[in-house]
């Protein structure tokens, strides 16, 4: 995903995504230390293919979904 960063500060990191996701806000944990300076460029996604042409950071995070309630008791 991508998209412009409107919030950074001790709640987190809220981006407002583009693209596919385009209209939706995403918040991340406020771990600055895991956003990098992009040297300009082209930067294809690889879970979608998009291309997104210079961006002014990069980061990667694994997201995990949590686990499906047991509805069996």
């Amino acid at each position: 995903m991508f998209g412009e960063i409107e919030i950074a500060d001790e709640r987190g990191v809220l981006i407002r995504l583009e693209g596919e996701r385009s209209g939706e806000e995403y918040w991340l944990p406020p771990d600055f230390g895991a956003f990098q300076p992009a040297p300009p460029g082209d930067y294809r996604l690889r879970s979608t293919g998009i291309t997104v042409r210079d961006p002014d950071f990069t980061s990667t995070w694994t997201v995990d979904m949590p686990p499906e309630p047991d509805v069996t008791q």
